[in-house]
């Protein structure tokens, strides 16, 4: 049986296939089809349509990012990137994200690149600010810690008038991607592909304000609900009263285009209690060097 589109047809590729920009080729890394088979959760007759559909596009060989932005678009409601947009969904239009705060208990781990091989047990602390920590459990190869934190949301007004223009312009012209790192870092790429992810969004939005003279500055952290996290990043800039206020784009577009239109303008000077500031990656000390090492978050 072929994936199923909310309104009980097939999906049609080639049509999925026009609202999917295709990762460049200097950044495409081609992977088999069992991975686009697990992030598709379709069957391989329906992968196989797939793979004819996107050769016909001009890209025979997909990347990881372009099977999982076919997902998000492919409407069939089972894919992996449509659940991990559920999931959103459903933080995004929590109704009491601005009133009293909330207590998040929260476990975060992270592996090194090494694998078995690391024979480094030395890591440090999570910079996470407003954490108080529980336990810790700190391996070769592996660490685990679990902490507490007090959080509330923001919920701003802004006035600059410069900073609303480039934010409706922007909020009106991109389109959520998955994006792989590097690509998310070139602005003009961005521009050029009307998509990305988080990162890329950000970046664009912080280049548009600093054109216009307006000091910004990227933060990073996690969007965590229930038991569920991920790492997110959004913007800061300073406004006509002299203060910082959020600017969180692709959570916004993530409101418009997989929530409610209502919401699009949640990232306006706006941040979920949901939302949890700090670094994404935490140091290990191996082979003879300290590595970055991405944290991975849950509860």
């Amino acid at each position: 049986m072929g994936p199923y589109g909310r309104t009980g047809q097939m999906v049609d590729w080639k049509q999925v296939l026009n609202n999917v920009v295709a990762v460049p080729p200097v950044y495409r890394n081609p992977v088999n089809a069992n991975v686009g088979q697990f992030i598709l959760r379709c069957s391989r007759s329906d992968l196989d349509a797939l793979l004819v559909a996107c050769g016909d596009a001009g890209y025979p060989n997909p990347d990881k990012f372009d099977y999982m932005n076919i997902a998000l678009y492919s409407g069939s409601g089972n894919s992996r990137p449509e659940t991990e947009m559920a999931f959103l969904r459903r933080v995004i239009m929590q109704r009491d994200d601005w009133g009293e705060p909330i207590r998040h208990k929260i476990g975060f781990q992270a592996a090194c690149p090494q694998g078995a091989s690391c024979e480094s047990a030395v890591w440090c602390q999570p910079d996470i600010p407003g954490f108080t920590w529980i336990a810790s459990k700190l391996e070769q190869g592996r660490a685990y810690w679990i902490g507490e934190i007090e959080q509330h949301a923001v919920a701003s007004s802004v006035s600059s008038d410069l900073i609303a223009e480039a934010w409706h312009s922007a909020l009106g012209s991109y389109r959520f991607h998955y994006t792989c790192r590097e690509l998310a870092l070139q602005v003009q790429e961005t521009r050029r592909r009307g998509v990305g992810d988080c990162r890329a969004l950000s970046a664009l939005l912080a280049a548009e304000l600093q054109t216009q003279g307006i000091e910004t500055r990227i933060r990073n952290g996690f969007l965590f609900g229930g038991r569920r996290g991920r790492a997110h990043q959004w913007i800061e800039a300073i406004d006509t009263d002299g203060k910082w206020k959020v600017l969180d784009l692709s959570t916004a577009i993530h409101a418009r285009d997989f929530a409610l239109a209502d919401y699009a303008n949640i990232g306006f000077g706006s941040l979920s209690k949901r939302v949890i500031a700090g670094q994404a990656s935490v140091a290990h000390l191996c082979g003879g060097g300290t590595l970055r090492v991405m944290l991975d978050i849950g509860r």
